[in-house]
């Protein structure tokens, strides 16, 4: 028999650690289409903003993403990690978000083959690798797909 389990209805919002809250504001907000929503910025005790809240309009209803701020001593990542796949329906569109990092004079991968799909990747400046997923409709054998260190 199946367990049961308490209902989940849905994703509340993501946390993305950061050392520099106001370049990463930055970053999810001309870069990508987020919003910032300053009426839920989170201060401290003291005065001084700890985190901001951004939300992303999707068609399955809004994403927050809440930026983290660090100190750099206290920062959990020591490489980069992806804490984020967005996707998208075409593979044209990867190569549109590409076009648009590549005009902001932003590092970012080539559109890569993967088993199931393709994908873009870009670095937040914070060591934060956001993805970009187009799934495709065959399997590809391992020997077809992109290995690159940098980005994967």
């Amino acid at each position: 028999m199946a367990e049961c389990y308490p209902p989940i209805s849905g994703i509340h919002h993501l946390k993305i650690p950061t050392t520099a809250i106001a370049d990463t504001l930055h970053f999810y907000t001309t870069l990508l289409p987020f919003t910032h929503k300053p009426e839920y910025t989170h201060r401290d005790t003291s005065g001084k903003i700890y985190a901001e809240i951004l939300q992303l309009d999707l068609p399955s209803g809004p994403l927050h993403l809440e930026l983290r701020e660090f100190p750099a001593a206290e920062f959990p990542l020591r490489g980069p990690f992806n804490f984020i796949t967005f996707k998208v329906d075409e593979v044209d569109a990867l190569h549109e978000w590409r076009r648009r990092f590549l005009d902001a004079g932003r590092d970012v991968s080539r559109v890569l083959k993967g088993l199931k799909g393709e994908v873009l990747v870009i670095d937040d400046g914070q060591n934060n690798r956001i993805r970009f997923y187009c799934e495709v409709d065959e399997f590809r054998r391992s020997d077809e797909v992109d290995h690159d260190e940098k980005w994967l």
